[in-house]
């Protein structure tokens, strides 16, 4: 009866385990839509949801309990996506005219890692037809968004700020259908910021990997990146994150140095080229080479920089493409019994965007 017992107890503990485990993993925040009031209609015959993943599900965070215990976050609107975008937009049905959305991407997100701009974002995309079938024939265009608000410093609340940055999405989503509906064949002339006319059929979140290669007087620096950044949407864009390994080279050491804080932005000049402007501060470790002539202290195994750098690239707009660039970069680099020491230089770039 004892073994009985032990038994029992150790499967209702690893239950209850479980239990607790999977609610650790996983909790869920209901956003709202609100209803958008206007007088003027948008004629939308149907929205359909071309995603994969849950009907429900528009993002994920995490937040922590107990001070250091991580939890992950489903952001779910309460009804199904298509639902609650058709309710929330002043909907008209008896125009001719009408149109056909097919939601393609709608995520939820937030930048906290940006010391320059905090954020919550919305990254939506939608293709638009005509009528009610949704082929080719009756194909119009996509209407694509990065919509972002500035995130408070010292205050977080999740549920305001998400539904903050929807409720400023979806005036700009009713602006945008409305002047598409105001023509009646073709799109010739209508200047929407959001509007693609071709049917993307890509990756809605693309990974670069990029290497910069600076060079300056007596030193070497090759800084390999991993980046990950939405469909463009606008003409400034900030990557959702990443990651930076630094190896330089001097006449008195070498270094491997890891991103502690990196800011990419970029600003699309044309569908070619792109002005990347990134800084970041780096702390690593170094290898003296004339340790047999100089004695070094404990302190100078560590090396902190602060840089920056201007490049303009070559990254083709909504495609595959390769990176290549050139610009100039600057340095302020500490290491203990050298001090703090200021370099420029040049530098050119080269990967792939996937």
């Amino acid at each position: 009866m004892k073994k009985i017992s032990k038994y029992i107890i150790t499967i209702l503990f690893f239950y209850s385990s479980h239990i607790l485990s999977q609610h650790l993993v996983q909790d869920t925040l209901l956003i709202s839509f609100k209803k958008i009031m206007t007088p003027l209609k948008v004629p939308v015959e149907r929205i359909s949801d071309n995603r994969g993943e849950d009907k429900n599900l528009i993002g994920r965070a995490e937040k922590e309990i107990f001070l250091f215990i991580p939890v992950d976050i489903a952001i779910c609107s309460d009804k199904p996506l298509p639902l609650k975008i058709y309710e929330s937009l002043p909907i008209s049905k008896t125009d001719s005219n009408s149109l056909n959305l097919r939601i393609e991407y709608f995520w939820l997100s937030k930048n906290s890692g940006s010391i320059l701009y905090p954020h919550y974002k919305l990254n939506a995309y939608f293709s638009i037809f005509r009528g009610k079938d949704t082929d080719d024939s009756s194909f119009v265009g996509q209407l694509v968004y990065e919509t972002k608000i500035r995130k408070p410093l010292f205050r977080e609340d999740l549920k305001c700020g998400y539904e903050s940055v929807i409720e400023k999405w979806e005036n700009e989503f009713v602006r945008d259908l409305m002047l598409l509906t105001t023509q009646r064949a073709t799109l010739k002339g209508v200047e929407i910021k959001n509007f693609r006319d071709h049917l993307y059929r890509g990756r809605y979140i693309n990974m670069l990997t990029v290497c910069d290669i600076i060079s300056g007087n007596g030193w070497w620096i090759s800084d390999f990146n991993i980046f990950f950044l939405n469909r463009e949407a606008s003409n400034w864009l900030i990557p959702t994150r990443g990651y930076e390994l630094r190896y330089r080279n001097t006449k008195d050491y070498d270094s491997i140095e890891f991103g502690i804080s990196v800011e990419r932005i970029f600003y699309r000049i044309d569908p070619s080229l792109m002005l990347r402007f990134k800084s970041n501060f780096m702390f690593g470790i170094n290898r003296w080479k004339n340790i047999e002539k100089r004695k070094h202290s404990l302190y100078d195994i560590f090396i902190g920089d602060i840089s920056m750098s201007q490049s303009i690239i070559y990254n083709r707009l909504d495609k595959i493409s390769p990176i290549v660039g050139i610009g100039f970069f600057e340095n302020m680099t500490y290491i203990y019994s050298k001090k703090f020491m200021f370099s420029i230089g040049l530098l050119i770039n080269f990967g792939i965007k996937l």
